[in-house]
C-alpha cells in the first residue's frame, strides 16, 4: 500500500527551523466561502394578502394556465404569499399537470391554474367578502 509522500516542510525525517515557524505563524489563511449565495432578480413587493388576492385572481381571469412561479414573477410578489391566495380560493381554481396526471400535489411539478368555468375575479372577491362578514 503506498500512501501520499508528504511535503518536505511538514516532513518528521526533517527539524522545521525556527524561523520558518515564525513566518508560517505570521501568515494569515483566508477561507474562500465554498459556495456564493444566488441574488434574487425579482425584488418582491410588500402586499397585504386581500390586495394580493384579488391581483392574483385578477391575473389567473386574465392569463389561464399560467404557473405559480409566473404569476409571482409577474405581479412582484412572494410565492408564499401567491400560494396562499391560491389555497384560500381552491374551489374556484382548476390545476392541471403538464403530464396528465389526477395527483397535482406532486411537489416541483409546475401546475397550470385556471380560474373554473362561469366564475370571475369580481365574483370570487364578494362571495369571500359576503363570508367574512357571515362569520363574524
Amino acid at each position: 500500500m503506498n500512501l501520499p509522500k508528504l511535503p518536505k516542510l511538514i516532513s518528521l525525517k526533517e527539524e522545521i527551523p525556527v524561523e520558518k515557524l515564525k513566518e508560517l505563524s505570521q501568515t494569515k489563511i483566508a477561507l474562500l466561502p465554498t459556495k456564493s449565495r444566488r441574488k434574487r432578480k425579482v425584488k418582491y413587493e410588500e402586499v397585504s394578502k386581500s390586495e394580493a388576492l384579488f391581483k392574483v385572481l385578477k391575473f389567473i381571469e386574465e392569463n389561464p394556465g399560467t404557473y405559480l412561479r409566473e404569476i409571482s414573477r409577474e405581479l412582484k410578489i412572494s410565492p408564499s404569499i401567491v400560494y396562499s391566495c391560491l389555497k384560500e380560493v381552491s374551489e374556484f381554481l382548476e390545476l392541471s399537470s403538464p403530464i396528465g396526471k389526477e395527483d397535482v400535489e406532486l411537489p416541483n411539478l409546475p401546475i397550470s391554474i385556471k380560474l373554473k368555468q362561469g366564475y370571475t375575479a369580481e365574483g370570487i372577491m364578494r362571495y369571500l367578502r359576503f363570508k367574512r362578514m357571515l362569520k363574524l
